[in-house]
């Protein structure tokens, strides 16, 4: 049995966990046991099965690290000793090159920067100890990513065996406004309680470059989220070619037969016709066809009578909230370009908070006109959103996209239209 540990998105732990449960609970012949919720990841057992299995079916890891060991170490030397005696001719060759990468939490050391150049003498030495040959370093694209996780008293060695993350799907080369990572959009829609099953309604009104919508369809059809790509335990040593051809297949199929099927109970839209087109090729690399039009978010009526509705709100002109970055070069009154002062900068700023609070504002209007019976779940990482849509959230749940700390906002949608004065919030 092997030890592996997924980091994820922060404050996806627990639906990670849930998703290696239940994959364990369909797949009993993966073999994904001891399943152990930790901070900002997941950790499990099992064998190379089990490895190429959460890389390919899991939407909310990050990655699947292979765990090495771990040792207490106080110097810098300690853990250039104890990465050396690691049996790392076990997993790859010294003619495959290889990068270093190091994470800490509450580490004692001053230099990470050092530590991971210790880590790498020691790989390199402990190669050239027993074969002569050391593997080379390439920061771009290595045949194997070494990973160090240090914390207070331990030191922590990995293989990571997806090579890119695992959010980066393989399908996503045309971006839109404040992108989503695709593990963190199935992780929403997981919170959501959207049941697929059940054919219950989803729509995504801001849909952008499609990633709410193109996991949402991925899900229903059973595509496996890594159909459409590589992995870096594919370069491994350990690598059992006829076991994962036997996952590829089973994949590849599911992603054909997606191919020929069109679901009506998932729906987007979005203002601008170049976002729609985007979508349309995100979705065809993806495998999969979505149901989206033209619409604005603040006219837009529902596609059913009762569903989820997710969104990301976007930034930039193309809704009317915030627009462009502001401008550190403007016009003065006689045209002549010179850098903007402080005053000019801080005008632009609140022109665009005037316009962010006046589109919030007209849209949760048609959300309340529009959208009774409905469950709204955004994502924003502007905190001050309910009281600029004047809703008050039955949930507020911290989640991360990226390094950028957000708040899922979720919101029932009443019968009634127009909440009264008593229920508007004023302060969130």
């Amino acid at each position: 049995m092997l030890s592996f540990f997924c980091p994820c998105p922060k404050g996806l732990e627990e639906v990670l966990t849930n998703e290696l449960i239940n994959l364990s609970a369909l797949y009993p012949k993966y073999n994904i046991c001891r399943i152990n919720q930790m901070s900002a990841g997941v950790s499990f057992k099992g064998d190379m099965m089990s490895c190429y299995a959460v890389n390919l079916f899991s939407r909310i890891a990050s990655r699947v690290l292979l765990h090495i060991n771990t040792a207490p170490c106080k110097t810098e030397e300690d853990i250039y000793n104890f990465a050396k005696k690691q049996q790392w001719d076990t997993y790859f060759t010294p003619r495959q090159s290889i990068k270093l990468d190091i994470n800490a939490h509450y580490s004692p050391f001053k230099s990470l920067n050092f530590v991971n150049l210790r880590v790498k003498d020691a790989v390199c030495d402990a190669f050239r100890s027993k074969t002569g040959i050391r593997p080379n370093v390439d920061t771009d694209k290595p045949d194997v990513k070494i990973m160090i996780y240090l914390d207070k008293n331990l030191c922590s060695l990995y293989i990571d065996t997806s090579g890119e993350a695992l959010f980066r799907r393989g399908w996503r080369q045309e971006i839109g406004e404040a992108p989503i990572k695709e593990n963190l959009a199935a992780g929403i829609l997981y919170l959501s309680g959207w049941h697929k099953d059940t054919q219950q309604a989803l729509f995504d009104p801001m849909c952008g470059s499609g990633t709410f919508l193109i996991e949402a369809v991925s899900m229903a059809l059973n595509v496996p989220p890594g159909a459409n790509r590589e992995f870096g335990f594919e370069n491994l040593k350990i690598h059992q070619t006829s076991m994962w051809q036997q996952l590829k297949v089973f994949a590849n199929k599911q992603r054909q037969n997606a191919l020929s099927t069109h679901i009506n109970y998932i729906s987007g839209s979005d203002i601008s016709e170049k976002m729609l087109a985007v979508s349309e090729k995100n979705a065809h690399r993806a495998g999969v066809k979505l149901n989206i039009t033209l619409a604005d978010v603040r006219t837009v009526e529902k596609p059913s009578a009762s569903g989820i509705l997710v969104a990301n709100p976007p930034y930039g002109e193309r809704i009317s909230t915030r627009g462009a970055a502001p401008k550190t070069f403007i016009k003065n009154k006689d045209g002549v370009i010179q850098k903007a002062e402080d005053t000019d900068l801080k005008q632009q700023e609140e022109e665009s908070l005037e316009k962010e609070k006046a589109f919030h504002s007209e849209w949760a209007s048609n959300l309340k006109k529009n959208f009774s019976g409905w469950q709204a779940y955004i994502l924003s990482a502007n905190l001050d959103l309910p009281a600029h849509m004047r809703l008050k959230p039955k949930q507020k749940i911290p989640l991360f996209n990226g390094n950028l700390e957000c708040r899922l906002f979720a919101f029932d949608m009443v019968d009634g239209s127009m909440r009264k004065d008593t229920d508007i919030i004023k302060n969130n």
